[in-house]
């Protein structure tokens, strides 16, 4: 790929999972970049989605927060558009309309049951890309489309790389209990979420952050990202090569099993990490009760079995293999609890034990 040519009129296309916010919220940001313009978008279509949600399904809901948030900063743009142009639209459940803010471009929208097929690599092939950018895809590129940009092909995954390569990154970053992540942008290989490093943007983790707190803090730094991607290609920079092969790691989806709470095998730490994660749960009786929020419990010293209810009252107190958890809110038949209300309305009481 040659590396060393006028950046003037450089010719962008993206490829994201309109489905996600992560990956929508690409868009934006690579409509102002300066080094060039988006000559076109591809899309999974729902054959596709189809065979990726049987794989597993996105862990936590999208957040209000981020759609409005990203509605807000397209619409700032948009006012520059004629009267008569459509307004994006909020697509249930989290989502904008990508399409619709790419034909108020003039932008051309491919919907794709394989990347990877004849056609649709003769319709990339026609766009004359000198670069490809993807944002949380959710099909591997084959080696034959990463060889038609001009320039390189560049993936924007939600992680420190090496570290949390594959699925939901963000979910294991605060399963296992970091204080920090990150989105790495590298260039395309015929690896998984792997190449040279083109930028990192770190993000800090705080105690507080559950999973819709990191999600929001992720797509808030994704413009950064692709400005990133816009100097590197702008002025032409070398990547960097990857860390030490001996700090990556792999994950897939996460199974119910990850996120079942066994209070004899976790510490009030671990606990709540998976808390914090999303969707974790004990079960109780005939149903699953998801636990949504907890604090370590400092001043609780107890000599409980794990699993055992410490106290109830405006919290539930239970212990844990090493330490008390105090949880504050529930999810009960679908329905979100203070811990107060989740009590009577699961008739617990001190001493009895909490999940099975």
């Amino acid at each position: 790929m040659n590396l060393v040519h006028s950046t003037e009129g450089l010719r962008y296309v993206l490829y994201v999972n309109d489905r996600s916010l992560f990956g929508a919220s690409h868009l934006l940001p690579m409509l102002q970049m300066n080094s060039g313009r988006l000559v076109g978008v591809f899309l999974p279509s729902k054959k596709r989605m189809q065979i990726f949600n049987n794989v597993g399904q996105t862990m936590a809901p999208q957040s209000r927060g981020v759609v409005d948030r990203i509605r807000n900063r397209i619409s700032l743009v948009l006012r520059k558009r004629p009267q008569d142009a459509p307004k994006p639209r909020i697509m249930a459940p989290g989502r904008f309309d990508v399409v619709t803010v790419c034909e108020q471009f003039g932008i051309p929208v491919h919907i794709e049951d394989d990347v990877n097929s004849r056609s649709s690599l003769k319709t990339l092939a026609a766009l004359r890309p000198d670069v490809v950018v993807s944002g949380g895809y959710i099909q591997v590129f084959s080696e034959e489309l990463l060889g038609i940009p001009e320039r390189l092909s560049v993936n924007c995954h939600p992680s420190s790389l090496p570290r949390y390569r594959g699925r939901h990154p963000h979910y294991w970053a605060l399963w296992h209990g970091e204080a920090s992540t990150g989105i790495t942008a590298h260039v395309m290989d015929a690896r998984v979420d792997a190449g040279p490093i083109v930028h990192h943007q770190p993000i800090k983790i705080l105690d507080s952050d559950y999973y819709e707190h990191l999600y929001i803090k992720i797509n808030a730094a994704v413009p950064s990202v692709i400005r990133a991607i816009d100097s590197f290609v702008s002025e032409s920079k070398v990547a960097q090569e990857e860390a030490s092969s001996a700090d990556e790691s792999y994950f897939s989806e996460p199974t119910d099993e990850h996120r079942r709470l066994r209070w004899h095998e976790l510490d009030a730490s671990g606990a709540r990490n998976r808390i914090r994660a999303g969707r974790a749960f004990v079960e109780d009786e005939s149903r699953r009760v998801f636990i949504t929020t907890a604090n370590l419990d400092l001043d609780e010293s107890t000599s409980s079995r794990p699993g055992e209810i410490v106290r109830c009252g405006r919290n539930i107190v239970v212990a844990t293999q090493s330490g008390c958890l105090q949880i504050t809110e529930l999810e009960v038949d679908g329905h979100r609890l203070f811990a107060s209300d989740a009590a009577r309305f699961l008739n617990l009481r001190p001493q009895a034990c909490f999940g099975m």
